[in-house]
């Protein structure tokens, strides 16, 4: 009876074995990388007057989201390091910060933050960034 036995449970532990799970990556482990940060577009409206602009990144600029929950940044010439966590698939904080994810893919990064004192008063920004 084992001689039968045997050859089914070692045939079930190779197929199992060689069948791969596919983990589904998180934001959090998809936003794990050094972001090559290409411009800030962004509106301060005040009493109701749009002041728009859109500046490029200097050559060099970027943000490093480690694991361990550090954001390393170069912008402009200045470093700093801040934390940041992943609070839902579509939220980031960033060093005290709260961001909209509005694009997350292998090449590409977009986060757009909005402050609001009013209708008529407030400051927005979206950052571009790229792999």
């Amino acid at each position: 009876m084992i001689r039968k036995v045997l050859p089914f449970i070692l045939g079930l532990l190779i197929f199992s074995s060689s069948c791969k799970k596919e983990d589904k990556e998180t934001t959090t482990t998809k936003i794990q990388h050094r972001w090559t940060v290409n411009s800030y577009t962004g509106n301060d409206r005040i009493d109701g007057q749009d002041n728009t602009y859109t500046t490029q990144a200097d050559p060099g600029d970027y943000m490093d989201f480690t694991s361990s929950g550090t954001a390393n940044i170069r912008l402009e010439s200045t470093d700093l390091s801040v934390p940041y966590s992943v609070t839902s698939e579509d939220k980031l904080t960033l060093g005290g910060q709260s961001f909209d994810i509005k694009t997350l893919n292998k090449n590409t990064l977009v986060l757009y933050s909005k402050d609001t004192q009013d209708a008529n008063n407030y400051s927005e920004t979206t950052i571009n960034m790229s792999r």
